[in-house]
């Protein structure tokens, strides 16, 4: 499937794709050298809550975005790298803010443990290896899988669908 209207792979392609590889690797970047230790605990804390509540707003405001782009495939591509982006760098902060200020996971103690929790519960994977223990951490444990399963499964689907559709009404047109 084309990322284009066109069926060409022009710039405004290339720059969409090149924008859906790089999110990621500013998020993490930034995940990796922001401050997140005991004199910053409000910047980790709040990355979760934060990077979760500018997720909704975002998805919608950008669904009339994708629909009018002359590449809507690629803007989906790219939209959808930033929210799961979003969504891996914000519970990352908060399960390595709640390591260091309480004993809700006592077995992450760098940012890639708090990362590879993320991942692998976003993945749905559940290893094991890494558990929260206290009802805090449990709780947000249960609000990540929520968001999991439904905000990021739906907000996929539908801006997949209204880029296909935008996309299908172009080639008529």
């Amino acid at each position: 499937m084309a990322l284009s209207t066109t069926g060409m792979f022009d710039r405004d392609t290339a720059k969409l794709l090149a924008r859906a590889l790089l999110t990621p690797i500013v998020a993490l970047c930034f995940f990796f050298w922001a401050p997140l230790d005991e004199n910053h605990w409000l910047l980790s804390a709040g990355l979760g809550v934060t990077a979760t509540l500018v997720v909704i707003p975002y998805s919608f405001w950008k669904v009339g975005r994708i629909r009018e782009a002359v590449h809507p495939l690629g803007e989906a591509l790219a939209v959808m790298s930033l929210l799961v982006s979003l969504v891996i760098v914000g519970f990352a902060g908060s399960y390595y803010s709640m390591s260091i200020y309480s004993e809700g996971f006592p077995t992450i103690h760098t940012r890639l443990d708090a990362l590879y929790f993320t991942v692998v519960t976003l993945g749905t994977v559940g290893y094991g290896d890494i558990a929260p223990v206290s009802q805090g951490a449990r709780a947000l444990v249960s609000f990540q899988i929520l968001v999991n399963l439904s905000l990021i499964a739906t907000l996929i689907r539908v801006l997949g669908r209204v880029a296909a559709e935008s996309r299908s009404l172009r080639m008529q047109a």
